[in-house]
């Protein structure tokens, strides 16, 4: 069986050992998955915890096993995965240890990943947008303020955010949130996607017409084309080839994933494998035990 990412090949997970309530599968990744931004990002999120909750559990939406018949979803997976010594149930790589009764069978390539791409300060996605929201009774003029705002609140910079508070010009909002004292980039990559998380969701409530271009994208993986951002864009245009698979990215993408997931919330699916409804998912389904 190939072990996927929605429809990208990953690698091979072969069972090796299985009882009536669990199995074990050896998985070997595709050696050039290393070598790609994107591929990085979902190794290190399925096999350790050092990405954020947010980001992994975006990464985790899209893990499958499947073949030319059959897709099987991982509804309760074991993550992050296990490595266990060679020997162990003759294992020479990583195990995925999964429960029997979590692993259902649909229809052939039931995941596939299509993408609405964004970029530039214009676009209502955008950090930079210019719009209004409150939280806890503070006004913000862009998503991006709440930011820096979160970061110099996070590093207990209180004269940063109060800097940062005082100025509706969003370069100079990033220029602060650059100088806050006590940064630790570990610390923040942690966070950051869940702060920017919580700043958008008040943005999009807030702004109604921002709320019904969010989930009118219902089904589709929200990519920010920035080709200067190799962090929170995909390092690339819209134009360029690359852009269409993950494979080829030069970015992770953490504002699309962030405004995807936060999308999904507000749509009230709760369904943790790709972006269709538990019924959806049903009305698919070969078999489940």
């Amino acid at each position: 069986m190939e072990i996927k990412y929605y429809q990208y090949r990953i690698g091979t997970a072969k069972l090796i050992a299985g009882e009536m309530h669990a199995s074990l599968h050896q998985v070997d990744f595709d050696k050039n998955l290393n070598y790609t931004s994107f591929g990085r990002q979902i190794i290190i999120c399925i096999t350790t915890d050092k990405c954020s909750k947010l980001i992994s559990k975006h990464i985790q939406r899209g893990i499958n096993i499947g073949d030319h018949k059959h897709t099987r979803l991982i509804a309760a997976p074991d993550f992050p995965i296990k490595s266990f010594e060679p020997g162990y149930f003759n294992s020479e790589s990583i195990e995925f240890g999964l429960s029997g009764g979590d692993i259902c069978t649909y229809q052939p390539n039931l995941l596939l990943e299509y993408y609405y791409y964004f970029w530039e300060t214009k676009h209502p996605f955008s950090q930079w947008h210019k719009c209004k929201f409150e939280i806890d009774n503070k006004i913000f003029t862009s998503a991006e303020q709440y930011m820096m705002y979160g970061k110099a609140m996070l590093f207990s910079d209180i004269k940063s955010a109060e800097k940062i508070l005082k100025t509706n010009n969003v370069r100079e909002q990033k220029h602060l949130g650059r100088l806050v004292k006590g940064f630790d980039n570990e610390i923040w990559q942690l966070n950051a996607p869940t702060i920017v998380y919580n700043g958008n969701k008040e943005k999009f409530i807030q702004n109604k017409e921002f709320l019904n271009l969010l989930l009118s994208t219902k089904g589709q993986t929200i990519v920010e084309a920035s080709p200067d951002d190799n962090i929170w864009g995909i390092g690339l245009a819209k134009d360029q080839e690359e852009s269409k698979s993950i494979f080829t990215w030069k970015g992770t993408n953490w504002l699309g994933i962030v405004l995807t997931e936060l999308r999904e919330e507000l749509l009230g699916n709760k369904f943790d494998n790709g972006y269709l409804t538990l019924d959806e998912f049903k009305s698919k389904m070969i078999n489940c035990w």
